[in-house]
Protein backbone atom coordinates (compact mmCIF):
# COMPACT_ATOMS: atom_id res chain seq x y z
CA UNK A 1 0.00 0.00 0.00
CA UNK A 2 1.27 3.80 -0.89
CA UNK A 3 3.56 5.46 1.95
CA UNK A 4 1.74 8.82 2.90
CA UNK A 5 4.36 11.60 4.15
CA UNK A 6 2.52 13.42 6.73
CA UNK A 7 3.96 17.05 7.74
CA UNK A 8 2.13 19.21 10.19
CA UNK A 9 3.96 22.18 9.42
CA UNK A 10 6.34 24.99 11.42
CA UNK A 11 6.38 24.21 15.46
CA UNK A 12 4.87 24.54 18.71
CA UNK A 13 6.79 27.95 19.05
CA UNK A 14 7.54 29.22 15.59
CA UNK A 15 7.41 33.47 15.76
CA UNK A 16 4.44 34.58 14.51
CA UNK A 17 2.56 31.45 13.52
CA UNK A 18 -0.75 31.83 15.56
CA UNK A 19 -4.14 34.11 15.76
CA UNK A 20 -4.78 37.57 17.06
CA UNK A 21 -5.88 37.90 20.25
CA UNK A 22 -9.84 36.88 20.16
CA UNK A 23 -11.98 39.95 21.18
CA UNK A 24 -13.40 37.28 24.10
CA UNK A 25 -11.62 35.06 26.57
CA UNK A 26 -10.79 32.91 23.74
CA UNK A 27 -6.83 31.65 24.00
CA UNK A 28 -4.69 32.14 20.87
CA UNK A 29 -4.00 29.59 19.12
CA UNK A 30 -0.82 28.34 17.95
CA UNK A 31 -1.01 27.03 14.02
CA UNK A 32 1.12 24.53 15.29
CA UNK A 33 -1.72 23.22 17.32
CA UNK A 34 -4.18 23.04 14.24
CA UNK A 35 -1.52 21.14 11.95
CA UNK A 36 -0.35 19.00 14.03
CA UNK A 37 -4.10 17.52 15.53
CA UNK A 38 -4.96 17.29 11.96
CA UNK A 39 -2.28 15.15 10.74
CA UNK A 40 -2.32 13.19 13.85
CA UNK A 41 -6.30 12.49 13.29
CA UNK A 42 -4.92 11.75 9.48
CA UNK A 43 -2.53 9.13 10.46
CA UNK A 44 -5.52 7.62 12.00
CA UNK A 45 -8.17 7.74 9.38
CA UNK A 46 -5.26 6.65 6.70
CA UNK A 47 -3.97 3.48 8.29
CA UNK A 48 -7.68 2.44 8.69
CA UNK A 49 -7.64 2.53 4.98
CA UNK A 50 -4.79 0.26 4.60
CA UNK A 51 -2.25 3.31 3.84
CA UNK A 52 1.30 3.40 5.52
CA UNK A 53 2.01 6.19 6.80
CA UNK A 54 5.60 8.21 8.02
CA UNK A 55 5.46 11.53 9.80
CA UNK A 56 8.57 14.04 9.33
CA UNK A 57 8.06 16.38 12.04
CA UNK A 58 6.10 14.20 15.07
CA UNK A 59 8.02 16.43 17.88
CA UNK A 60 6.93 20.40 18.94
CA UNK A 61 10.25 21.64 17.61
CA UNK A 62 10.25 22.87 14.03
CA UNK A 63 11.75 20.69 12.28
CA UNK A 64 13.70 21.80 9.03
CA UNK A 65 12.01 21.67 6.29
CA UNK A 66 15.42 19.79 4.64
CA UNK A 67 15.44 17.56 7.28
CA UNK A 68 11.58 17.11 6.77
CA UNK A 69 11.87 16.28 2.72
CA UNK A 70 14.92 14.15 3.58
CA UNK A 71 13.08 11.49 5.79
CA UNK A 72 10.00 11.48 2.98
CA UNK A 73 13.14 11.15 0.52
CA UNK A 74 14.54 7.90 2.66
CA UNK A 75 11.51 6.61 3.92
CA UNK A 76 10.39 6.13 -0.15
CA UNK A 77 7.11 7.77 0.33
CA UNK A 78 4.90 8.03 -2.54
CA UNK A 79 3.12 11.47 -1.46
CA UNK A 80 4.21 14.27 0.74
CA UNK A 81 1.29 16.22 2.69
CA UNK A 82 1.39 19.41 4.64
CA UNK A 83 -0.87 20.55 6.66
CA UNK A 84 -1.44 24.25 7.41
CA UNK A 85 -3.73 27.17 8.63
CA UNK A 86 -3.46 30.23 6.20
CA UNK A 87 -2.39 34.13 7.10
CA UNK A 88 -3.00 36.99 5.54
CA UNK A 89 -0.90 39.35 8.47
CA UNK A 90 -0.68 39.67 12.08
CA UNK A 91 -4.47 41.50 12.35
CA UNK A 92 -7.71 40.40 11.73
CA UNK A 93 -8.87 40.55 8.49
CA UNK A 94 -11.56 39.55 6.23
CA UNK A 95 -9.16 36.93 3.88
CA UNK A 96 -10.85 33.67 4.24
CA UNK A 97 -10.94 29.86 2.20
CA UNK A 98 -8.96 26.97 1.05
CA UNK A 99 -6.32 26.67 -0.99
CA UNK A 100 -3.69 24.04 -2.21
CA UNK A 101 -0.03 24.69 -3.17
CA UNK A 102 1.50 21.90 -5.54
CA UNK A 103 3.19 21.41 -8.89
CA UNK A 104 1.90 22.80 -12.07
CA UNK A 105 1.81 19.39 -13.86
CA UNK A 106 1.80 15.43 -12.60
CA UNK A 107 0.25 13.67 -9.94
CA UNK A 108 1.15 16.20 -7.72
CA UNK A 109 -1.57 18.75 -9.69
CA UNK A 110 -3.97 15.64 -10.00
CA UNK A 111 -4.20 15.15 -6.34
CA UNK A 112 -3.78 18.39 -5.03
CA UNK A 113 -7.00 19.43 -7.51
CA UNK A 114 -8.48 16.50 -5.30
CA UNK A 115 -7.86 17.21 -2.05
CA UNK A 116 -8.98 20.98 -2.94
CA UNK A 117 -12.11 19.34 -3.76
CA UNK A 118 -12.53 17.39 -1.09
CA UNK A 119 -11.47 20.27 1.80
CA UNK A 120 -14.10 22.56 0.14
CA UNK A 121 -16.71 20.01 -0.38
CA UNK A 122 -16.56 18.95 3.58
CA UNK A 123 -15.99 22.53 5.26
CA UNK A 124 -18.13 25.10 2.97
CA UNK A 125 -15.28 27.60 2.42
CA UNK A 126 -14.69 29.58 -0.16
CA UNK A 127 -12.55 27.34 -3.10
CA UNK A 128 -9.49 29.70 -3.29
CA UNK A 129 -7.82 26.94 -5.81
CA UNK A 130 -4.83 25.02 -6.74
CA UNK A 131 -1.89 27.69 -6.44
CA UNK A 132 1.60 27.32 -7.95
CA UNK A 133 4.12 25.33 -5.06
CA UNK A 134 6.88 24.63 -7.00
CA UNK A 135 9.04 27.45 -4.83
CA UNK A 136 8.10 25.28 -1.30
CA UNK A 137 10.45 23.39 -0.14
CA UNK A 138 8.49 20.73 0.27
CA UNK A 139 7.44 20.43 -3.33
CA UNK A 140 10.83 21.56 -4.81
CA UNK A 141 12.87 19.15 -2.84
CA UNK A 142 10.88 15.85 -2.69
CA UNK A 143 11.29 13.39 -4.68
CA UNK A 144 7.44 11.99 -5.03
CA UNK A 145 4.05 14.81 -5.39
CA UNK A 146 3.68 16.74 -2.97
CA UNK A 147 0.87 19.18 -1.68
CA UNK A 148 0.71 21.72 1.03
CA UNK A 149 -2.96 22.79 2.22
CA UNK A 150 -3.86 25.43 3.72
CA UNK A 151 -7.33 25.06 5.65
CA UNK A 152 -8.70 28.26 6.62
CA UNK A 153 -7.22 31.70 7.96
CA UNK A 154 -6.01 31.91 11.17
CA UNK A 155 -6.28 35.60 11.72
CA UNK A 156 -10.09 35.57 10.17
CA UNK A 157 -11.93 35.52 13.21
CA UNK A 158 -15.12 33.31 11.78
CA UNK A 159 -12.49 30.95 10.05
CA UNK A 160 -10.10 31.16 13.54
CA UNK A 161 -13.12 29.42 15.14
CA UNK A 162 -13.48 26.51 13.01
CA UNK A 163 -9.57 26.08 13.37
CA UNK A 164 -10.05 25.87 17.29
CA UNK A 165 -12.58 23.55 16.71
CA UNK A 166 -11.61 19.88 17.28
CA UNK A 167 -14.90 19.08 15.17
CA UNK A 168 -13.39 21.07 12.41
CA UNK A 169 -9.75 19.90 12.63
CA UNK A 170 -12.04 15.90 12.20
CA UNK A 171 -13.75 16.83 8.94
CA UNK A 172 -10.36 18.56 7.45
CA UNK A 173 -8.69 15.35 8.82
CA UNK A 174 -11.55 12.81 7.06
CA UNK A 175 -11.84 15.24 4.02
CA UNK A 176 -7.76 14.91 3.17
CA UNK A 177 -8.10 10.82 3.74
CA UNK A 178 -11.01 10.89 1.58
CA UNK A 179 -8.97 12.73 -0.97
CA UNK A 180 -6.05 10.36 -0.91
CA UNK A 181 -8.50 7.27 -1.16
CA UNK A 182 -10.10 8.92 -4.40
CA UNK A 183 -6.57 9.63 -5.57
CA UNK A 184 -5.25 6.55 -5.44
CA UNK A 185 -8.14 3.77 -5.74
CA UNK A 186 -8.58 3.08 -2.71
CA UNK A 187 -12.29 2.78 -0.66
CA UNK A 188 -12.45 4.98 2.64
CA UNK A 189 -13.19 2.76 5.26
CA UNK A 190 -15.12 5.37 7.80
CA UNK A 191 -14.83 4.77 11.85
CA UNK A 192 -18.12 4.31 12.18
CA UNK A 193 -21.22 3.98 10.11
CA UNK A 194 -22.76 7.11 9.60
CA UNK A 195 -26.26 7.61 11.05
CA UNK A 196 -29.22 8.01 8.74
CA UNK A 197 -30.60 11.02 8.09
CA UNK A 198 -33.36 10.74 10.26
CA UNK A 199 -31.22 9.99 13.25
CA UNK A 200 -30.14 13.37 14.10
CA UNK A 201 -33.11 15.70 13.37
CA UNK A 202 -33.38 19.73 14.24
CA UNK A 203 -36.27 20.69 15.73
CA UNK A 204 -37.48 23.11 13.11
CA UNK A 205 -38.90 25.47 16.01
CA UNK A 206 -35.35 25.27 17.24
CA UNK A 207 -33.75 26.21 13.72
CA UNK A 208 -36.13 28.92 13.15
CA UNK A 209 -34.96 30.45 16.78
CA UNK A 210 -31.49 30.18 16.29
CA UNK A 211 -31.78 31.59 12.35
CA UNK A 212 -34.11 34.84 13.57
CA UNK A 213 -32.78 35.21 16.83
CA UNK A 214 -28.27 35.36 15.47
CA UNK A 215 -28.02 34.72 12.07
CA UNK A 216 -30.30 37.08 10.33
CA UNK A 217 -29.42 39.44 12.78
CA UNK A 218 -25.73 39.75 12.08
CA UNK A 219 -26.64 39.59 8.10
CA UNK A 220 -28.95 42.85 8.51
CA UNK A 221 -26.14 43.77 10.18
CA UNK A 222 -22.82 43.39 8.09
CA UNK A 223 -22.57 45.44 4.52
CA UNK A 224 -20.19 42.56 3.37
CA UNK A 225 -20.99 39.99 0.58
CA UNK A 226 -18.56 37.57 1.82
CA UNK A 227 -19.75 37.45 5.41
CA UNK A 228 -23.55 37.46 4.26
CA UNK A 229 -22.84 34.44 1.34
CA UNK A 230 -21.22 32.56 5.39
CA UNK A 231 -24.59 33.66 7.34
CA UNK A 232 -27.02 32.51 4.59
CA UNK A 233 -24.89 28.96 4.32
CA UNK A 234 -24.82 28.25 7.85
CA UNK A 235 -28.99 29.37 8.08
CA UNK A 236 -29.06 27.02 4.99
CA UNK A 237 -27.43 24.42 7.07
CA UNK A 238 -30.03 24.67 9.88
CA UNK A 239 -32.94 24.30 7.46
CA UNK A 240 -31.59 21.41 6.10
CA UNK A 241 -30.88 19.83 9.21
CA UNK A 242 -34.38 20.28 10.21
CA UNK A 243 -36.47 19.42 7.05
CA UNK A 244 -37.40 23.49 6.07
CA UNK A 245 -35.26 22.80 3.28
CA UNK A 246 -35.29 18.92 1.27
CA UNK A 247 -33.17 16.86 0.91
CA UNK A 248 -32.45 16.68 4.78
CA UNK A 249 -29.24 16.42 5.78
CA UNK A 250 -27.60 16.17 9.42
CA UNK A 251 -26.23 19.34 11.01
CA UNK A 252 -22.31 18.68 10.97
CA UNK A 253 -20.44 19.32 14.48
CA UNK A 254 -18.29 21.90 13.32
CA UNK A 255 -21.23 24.21 12.10
CA UNK A 256 -22.95 23.69 15.60
CA UNK A 257 -19.78 24.70 16.76
CA UNK A 258 -19.51 27.49 14.90
CA UNK A 259 -23.01 28.77 15.08
CA UNK A 260 -22.34 28.30 18.92
CA UNK A 261 -19.20 29.98 19.45
CA UNK A 262 -20.12 33.29 16.68
CA UNK A 263 -23.47 34.06 18.66
CA UNK A 264 -24.87 31.95 21.16
CA UNK A 265 -21.82 31.90 23.67
CA UNK A 266 -21.61 35.72 24.21
CA UNK A 267 -25.27 35.65 24.76
CA UNK A 268 -25.51 33.28 27.02
CA UNK A 269 -22.98 34.90 29.31
CA UNK A 270 -24.19 38.35 29.00
CA UNK A 271 -27.85 37.18 30.22
CA UNK A 272 -26.17 35.08 32.91
CA UNK A 273 -23.67 37.80 33.88
CA UNK A 274 -26.87 39.90 34.30
CA UNK A 275 -28.43 37.76 36.29
CA UNK A 276 -31.05 36.54 33.82
CA UNK A 277 -30.89 32.96 34.43
CA UNK A 278 -34.37 31.86 32.96
CA UNK A 279 -32.62 33.41 29.74
CA UNK A 280 -29.02 31.78 29.96
CA UNK A 281 -30.89 28.52 30.31
CA UNK A 282 -32.76 29.07 27.30
CA UNK A 283 -30.02 29.86 24.80
CA UNK A 284 -27.79 26.89 26.48
CA UNK A 285 -31.14 24.47 25.94
CA UNK A 286 -30.94 25.54 22.19
CA UNK A 287 -27.32 25.40 22.32
CA UNK A 288 -27.49 21.67 23.34
CA UNK A 289 -30.31 21.19 20.91
CA UNK A 290 -27.63 21.74 18.36
CA UNK A 291 -25.14 20.02 19.61
CA UNK A 292 -27.38 16.69 19.64
CA UNK A 293 -28.55 17.27 16.42
CA UNK A 294 -24.78 17.19 15.35
CA UNK A 295 -24.53 14.46 17.47
CA UNK A 296 -21.72 16.38 19.57
CA UNK A 297 -24.29 14.81 22.49
CA UNK A 298 -26.34 12.38 23.04
CA UNK A 299 -29.84 12.28 22.99
CA UNK A 300 -31.10 11.56 25.93
CA UNK A 301 -28.20 14.76 27.89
Amino acid sequence: MKLIALDNGHGAQTAGKRTPVFPDSTPVMREWEFNRRVVQLLKIELERCGFRTIEVSPGEADTDLMLRTKRANDAGADFYLSVHANAAGGNWSSANGIETLTAVSGDGLRIGKVLQRYLVQATGLRDRGIKDGTWLAVVKYTKMPAALVECGFMDNLTEARLLISETYRQTCAVALAKGLCEAYGVSYVPDAPEPEPDDRMLDEGVARTVIDTWISKSWFDTSSAELRDRYHWLADELRYASGILLPHKSLAGWVADTIISTWMSKSWHLAYDAGSYSEAKYIGDLADALRIAAGLLPENQ
